[in-house]
């Protein structure tokens, strides 16, 4: 006799494989283990598992290791069945367009680091006593950009002197 396993304690007792069931050799009747059924199979479906409750297979839906993002951007993956992700999921990570707070602080990071280096320019060159007026005018150009119209979406970082050692 062909039999119908599943697994026994689960939340959802999802079919597992066929057995073949075994006769009992006193009574002689087949014996039909706690994590079995004869009771025929229903067909398998797309993107659902065949699960055993209350003497009848039913199907649940199976989205597990489905992954979706929220607006925000907030990754889920899903690991158990039922799960559905909500009518509003996105399964491709939002772009998320930064706030100007975000910009300007990104702007001010970027503006300090040309600012050290142009320092770091600026002190190379008087220590070899070279000309540094150049590079002076434009730490102070670099010193100004936040006060550039369209700062920070807009940014003109200028062009460094011609001299520069890339130190």
């Amino acid at each position: 006799m062909k039999l119908f396993a599943f697994k026994l304690g689960a939340e959802y007792q999802t079919f597992t494989r066929e057995i073949e069931a075994k006769i009992d050799l006193v009574s002689g009747k087949y014996m039909i283990p706690a994590f079995a059924t004869n009771i025929e199979l229903i067909e398998q479906k797309e993107g659902f598992q065949r699960y055993f409750k209350e003497g009848d297979w039913h199907y649940i839906e199976d989205n597990i290791g489905t992954e979706y993002f929220d607006s925000n951007g907030n990754q889920t993956k899903i690991n158990r069945l039922g799960e559905v992700p909500p009518t509003d999921a996105l399964f491709e990570r939002p772009i998320i367009t930064p706030s100007n707070e975000e910009l300007e602080s990104s702007a001010r990071a970027s503006r300090n680091t040309l600012i050290n280096k142009v320092s770091i320019e600026i002190e190379r060159l008087t220590d070899n006593k070279k000309e540094t007026e150049n590079w002076r005018t434009y730490r102070q150009f670099l010193r100004d950009i936040p006060s550039q119209k369209g700062f920070p979406q807009s940014i003109d970082w200028g062009i460094a002197p011609a001299e520069y050692s890339g130190n």
